[in-house]
């Protein structure tokens, strides 16, 4: 056979491993954009109503609630507040918690509920969250959180002491990464989010 023919086989081979390289990738990128903005998007919904909730710890428009904060621990936080803004100054116990129990229609097994309730009606939120961490405060920038749970009952001098709360939340997609057609690594796209909130109300409590 013509060496020269022999070249260009090869030649064309190598090219075609290349194009076929480089379709993958590009595939490959697509589906993890594609998952991380269907997670961005879930996440900010959360978002959006705990950083509506908490800074309207205690808020009334009235008079304080004689109790801000119920109880706390690094997994819930449960408060009084006005939260619907309503007319009459009815207050609201609004409680946040990160649970053991599992969203079952996900493919990831780190896939947790959070729930928030309002005068004892749940809402779940199955957004991909596989940690919800709260941290507080009594002195605004510190970096030693109280030891946790701290409830009212037991130790309302402690609870209200309270000026600053922190929640740091991580996530992941709901399915795997799929790297080709039919497969999928172990691999979830990972995110996280935190923030420091110092509610008003429990700066002038």
């Amino acid at each position: 056979m013509d060496a020269g023919l022999i070249f260009s086989y090869v030649i064309a081979g190598f090219l075609m491993i290349l194009i076929a390289t480089v379709s993958l990738n590009t595939s490959n990128s697509s589906s993890e954009l594609t998952l991380q903005e269907t997670q961005k998007r879930k996440i900010s919904d959360v978002i959006e109503v705990i950083t509506y909730d908490i800074p309207k710890i205690g808020y009334n428009s009235n008079t304080l609630p004689d109790t801000l904060l119920k109880s706390v621990s690094s997994s819930h936080i449960e408060f009084y507040s006005n939260i619907d803004n309503s007319i009459d100054g009815s207050v609201e116990l609004i409680r946040w918690e990160f649970s053991s129990d599992q969203v079952t229609d996900t493919q990831n097994p780190n896939d947790f509920i959070l729930y928030r309730i309002v005068n004892g009606i749940s809402s779940s939120i199955t957004s991909g969250i596989t940690s919800f961490t709260l941290n507080y405060y009594v002195e605004l920038g510190s970096n030693t959180p109280l030891t946790m749970p701290i409830s009212a009952i037991t130790n309302k001098s402690t609870i209200d002491d309270i000026v600053q709360i922190e929640i740091v939340m991580n996530s992941e997609s709901g399915i795997p990464l799929k790297y080709g057609s039919g497969s999928a690594s172990n691999r979830y796209l990972e995110s996280s989010w935190s923030k420091r909130f110092s509610p008003v109300n429990l700066r002038d409590n």
